[in-house]
């Protein structure tokens, strides 16, 4: 019985058109995927920093959690590419990513859960107990969400070396991966201004997501065939080592931009993200911030999401890099209207007059949202395009070296990625200390650690308030929340444009060449 299931679990295909039950199950259970890591990359800083568990020497506290989080993450990224060679090395019956993928969501899901919902209901965990815990169970996050992220993003690229089944199967992700941010990005605001408060929002918001990735993951697992793997051409090649993703990284030029890129882009994403909720904090009050980042989220996912159903068609007659100077171009300029307008100095906006700080005017939204909607519509499509580029690298890899090596190329992608965050913390630690935001924070943690969540939000009320008596305060997070990201955007953008010459034409012709080297 039990071969049988491993058997059926195994099945495989071996064509280049990738099967409907793959491409579906795949891209669906990206969902939930993405709302976990979501929730701990982007949110995890402002549940550090108001959930209330930080009681005593605020600041010693932070700063050791920041610490820790750039010393995990640093471990993490560098830990990618051993994952890459151990899928490499491995053979199960159930496939070459799926066992990683499903035992890694288990165990990632239950990191998740200690990490957000113990402090909760433990009254030990306050304080350096929180420290401590958070040390334990973030680092666990850290290698169980590995084993599961290389497997799932390698997956993709070994599915087919058609462009165009590709470009459709990764524009399909990208809308269940941006629906799984979204998600996240609409629970925990929404739920932190209720009854609830924001230490109930964080731990409920970890249930509902974490059900989610177990079940999506584990639908892959049983339900989901991978793409039949070449034993023979891997008997013959040498064997993965863990050294390859430097020689790959050194003797393919492209690969070594595209990870560059990839580092800049997401220092810039990230940096945006997690400093956005602050300076909606600044410029409308502390409930209305967080019932405007709800909001916010809707526009976001409508823009990210309604772009990935056009893309394979707009891909099919416009070259990818033209595509990637317009909308990268478009993002940068939305960039800096976001910052001259996204957030009005001490209650008022010359372009929105009747904007009442406290409130969510119409007159302040229309516009805001306005320039959200161009800026994340422009997001989506130049992220879809640089996903691309990353996984036409496999092909140009092969060419070059006779090898593909999608698990250790494509563990480049997450380790730029945590790389990437890891400079993000840094970015939010020297804006918070050198604008003087830490100083609110720690009124807005404290506050939130009373008993009654209403009262704890009257009085973040005013904190807020009085913060706008410090106009330097609310210029300088506008800065690092907007203006260094969109100079990493254009630092990003030379690189890409100057460095990457892998067009759309030469791409053809070399998976045309890899056709006959297989066939003679």
């Amino acid at each position: 019985m039990f071969e049988r299931l491993t058997s059926k679990i195994g099945r495989t295909y071996s064509d280049e058109i990738i099967p409907k039950r793959t491409k579906w199950i795949y891209t669906t259970s990206g969902l939930g995927r993405d709302a976990v890591y979501a929730m701990v990359s982007v949110f995890l800083i402002t549940f550090i920093t108001k959930a209330g568990y930080l009681d005593g020497n605020y600041e010693a506290m932070f700063a050791t959690i920041s610490g820790i989080i750039i010393g995990y993450r640093i471990f993490d990224a560098v830990n990618d590419p051993f994952m890459g060679v151990i899928i490499e090395k491995c053979h199960f019956k159930t496939g070459k990513y799926k066992p990683w993928i499903f035992l890694g969501s288990l165990t990632n899901t239950a990191t998740v859960l200690a990490l957000f919902l113990t402090p909760a209901f433990c009254t030990w965990c306050r304080g350096w107990g929180f420290v401590a815990w958070f040390a334990v169970f973030y680092l666990l996050w850290g290698m169980t969400f590995t084993m599961n992220d290389i497997a799932f993003c390698s997956m993709l690229p070994s599915m087919s070396s058609n462009e165009k089944q590709r470009t459709r199967v990764t524009s399909l992700l990208m809308i269940f991966e941006n629906g799984g941010s979204f998600m996240i990005s609409l629970i925990v605001p929404f739920m932190a201004q209720t009854s609830l408060g924001i230490q109930n929002a964080y731990w409920v918001a970890a249930i509902i997501i974490g059900f989610l990735f177990v079940v999506g993951q584990t639908a892959l697992f049983f339900f989901c065939p991978e793409h039949k793997r070449n034993l023979a051409a891997e008997a013959k090649a040498e064997p993965p080592r863990f050294r390859d993703m430097i020689e790959i990284f050194k003797k393919n030029r492209l690969v070594r931009i595209m990870v560059i890129v990839i580092f800049v882009w997401f220092i810039s994403l990230f940096s945006l993200e997690g400093l956005m909720q602050d300076v909606f904090l600044l410029a409308v009050g502390y409930n209305a911030g967080f019932q405007l980042m709800s909001w916010f989220s809707f526009v976001k996912i409508g823009a990210i999401v309604i772009p990935m159903l056009f893309m394979p068609r707009i891909l099919d007659k416009v070259p990818k890099m033209k595509v990637f100077k317009i909308c990268m171009s478009t993002m940068i300029v939305s960039y800096l209207l976001f910052f001259i307008y996204g957030a009005p100095l001490g209650g008022t906006s010359f372009i929105a007059p009747s904007f009442v700080f406290g409130t969510v005017s119409p007159a302040y939204v229309t516009l805001l949202f306005i320039i959200a909607l161009v800026m994340y519509v422009a997001n989506s499509c130049t992220y879809n395009v640089i996903y691309l580029f990353m996984e036409n690298t496999v092909e140009y890899n092969e060419y070059i070296s006779g090898r593909r090596q999608e698990s250790v190329i494509f563990s480049m992608r997450p380790f730029a990625t945590k790389f990437a965050s890891s400079i993000q913390i840094l970015i939010t630690d020297a804006a918070m200390y050198s604008t003087g935001y830490i100083a609110v924070s720690k009124a807005i943690n404290d506050n939130n650690n009373l008993p009654d969540p209403e009262e704890a939000a009257r009085l973040n009320e005013e904190v807020i308030r009085n913060a706008l008596n410090n106009p330097g305060m609310i210029y300088g997070m506008r800065v690092w929340c907007v203006v260094v990201p969109a100079i990493l955007l254009a630092v990003a953008f030379f690189l890409l444009v100057k460095f990457y010459d892998l067009s759309d034409a030469k791409y053809t012709s070399i998976c045309k060449e890899l056709s006959e080297r297989k066939r003679a």
